[in-house]
């Protein structure tokens, strides 16, 4: 009987304290997985953006059972708005919440190709999380991401906040020979609007070849490289 009561009385604790506490939880638990390195076994890749949900407590909390899956395949940093992020293949949900994802399979469209290369991610209520800082970002930026082989740096030239029924901005037909990279996100919660940042590809570094002054977007304030990168780095070099 007693094992019974206990059956019933700790999920009711524990679903209370995420009543009370899920702001917090929340934004903890996503900054945490956001800072893993991510090279468990994958997941099969989803391109339909309109299956991504918003951030809740209980996809916070799921997300931690689905950390160990998840295998990035490149890193985002935009040191001037705070963002340094793995990037996975596709729009899956746990992607969204953990970094960036990929719009398109890499089999249509890889970083530093020719073309629009188009990273998505949650907007979270900590602005620091995820992409929200992407509303801080102005004209000029240099944004740096990498597979772990070479580090593409683009600058931001475009910005356009957008009904995301009109996906004139992701669909826009590319001139040729140029090299795009854009990045999206919710402008709020409860708006079917997004922010849209537009780059082109300015720089192309050899990571083999590279300097510390190259690799530094990747570095943390302790001056350490971080996430995919250093995996990368370990591994490979």
């Amino acid at each position: 009987m007693k094992f019974k009561k206990l059956f019933i009385i700790i999920p009711l604790a524990i679903l209370s304290l995420l009543l009370i506490f899920h702001k917090p939880l929340t934004h903890w638990f996503l900054e945490y997985n956001s800072h893993k390195t991510h090279q468990g076994s994958g997941l099969k890749p989803e391109y339909d953006s309109s299956k991504a949900q918003s951030i809740s407590p209980l996809q916070a909390v799921k997300l931690q059972f689905d950390a160990s899956k998840l295998r990035a395949e490149g890193q985002i940093a935009i040191p001037d708005v705070g963002i340094n992020l793995s990037i996975f293949e596709g729009l899956n949900n746990e992607h969204l919440l953990s970094g960036a994802g990929e719009q398109l399979p890499r089999t249509k469209m890889k970083m530093g190709q020719e073309g629009n290369y188009i990273l998505a991610s949650h907007l979270s209520e900590d602005p620091k999380l995820l992409f929200s800082p992407l509303r801080q970002l102005k004209d000029g930026t240099d944004i740096y991401i990498t597979d772990g082989k070479q580090i593409y740096v683009y600058q931001s030239d475009w910005r356009k906040t957008v009904n995301k029924a009109n996906t004139t901005a992701l669909n826009e037909e590319v001139p040729a020979g140029e090299k795009w990279l854009t990045l999206y996100t919710c402008l709020n919660y409860g708006t079917t609007y997004r922010v849209v940042v537009r780059a082109h590809l300015i720089n192309q570094i050899d990571v083999k070849l590279a300097s510390n002054r190259d690799l530094q977007p990747f570095f943390n304030k302790s001056n350490e490289m971080t996430g995919y990168l250093k995996w990368y780095y370990l591994h490979h070099y």
